[in-house]
């Protein structure tokens, strides 16, 4: 791997947006809370420990960016390492 971009949702605004998802099949680690957070803590260690990880925070005072701006800020996390 060369980069990785974690798109950090944390794990009560995931489930939430799960939740308002009708007639999507929910697989067995979505019924899992445990899971969702263990996943988290699991994903957020990664992103200390591996320089080769970019944290894009998605979600400010408990909602959702949009998709424009998660990607303005991708590009400009990428410009950052002279990436683009």
């Amino acid at each position: 791997e060369n980069i990785v971009i974690y798109l950090y949702v944390p794990w009560r605004v995931g489930l939430q947006l799960k939740n308002q998802q009708k007639g999507k099949a929910t697989d067995i680690e979505e019924k899992d809370i445990n899971h969702w957070i263990a996943a988290e803590k699991m994903y957020l260690q990664f992103a200390k420990i591996y320089r080769h990880w970019i944290t894009i925070v998605c979600v400010i005072n408990g909602k959702l960016l949009s998709p424009e701006v998660i990607h303005q800020k991708v590009i400009l996390a990428l410009k950052n390492r002279n990436l683009l």
